[in-house]
């Protein structure tokens, strides 16, 4: 979406007639929204500590159905040893214990956790997009205008985001302090 934003305002730019969907008057506040992102990431991006494992990677596995009896494993022999029976036992406490463990650690994703940065850079380029509705003319009757303004309201609420999924901002943040 971002993409198709950025080359329908390119488009109108390389046309001449950006004037005509754009309120000229209004670009200043686009600009300083625009430069105080930039500035929020020039300052931070490089003093950033990058997490070691992924945050938004980790994939939550659905709820195991109930462990069956001991008894109903399969076809058992009538005759069953003692150091069978201690294994089969052994194994179901392990199998009792794995669940617990692994929940934990799969459930990590959802804990809350403070990244100020990803924070300042959400703050601005929700701005930054905010201003740029209020830049559109026409988008009432215009459908190119209509369809950008479309566009920036379903980026700013689409959940799994950059805006509001935590885990996916910060990841992306970390990427990017990778590469500097």
């Amino acid at each position: 979406d971002f993409s198709t934003i950025m080359n329908t305002i390119l488009k109108w730019s390389e046309n001449g007639c950006l004037t005509s969907y754009v309120k000229v008057k209004s670009m200043r506040a686009v600009m300083n929204d625009f430069v105080g992102l930039i500035n929020i990431l020039q300052k931070g991006i490089g003093k950033r500590k990058v997490s070691a494992m992924p945050r938004s990677r980790t994939v939550v596995k659905p709820k195991s159905v109930a462990p069956k009896p001991v008894g109903s494993r399969g076809m058992m022999r009538r005759a069953v040893s003692a150091t069978s029976l201690s294994s089969i036992e052994t194994e179901t406490k392990k199998e009792d214990k794995k669940p617990s463990t692994t929940k934990s650690r799969e459930e990590e994703p959802s804990e809350v956790f403070v990244d100020a940065l990803r924070d300042q850079v959400r703050d601005k380029l929700r701005n930054l997009f905010h201003a740029v509705k209020g830049l559109l003319k026409n988008s009432d009757t215009d459908s190119e205008c209509k369809d950008v303004l479309d566009r920036i309201t379903f980026l700013l609420s689409m959940e799994n985001g950059f805006l509001w999924n935590n885990a996916y901002a910060s990841d992306q943040l970390d990427d990017v302090s990778k590469n500097v």
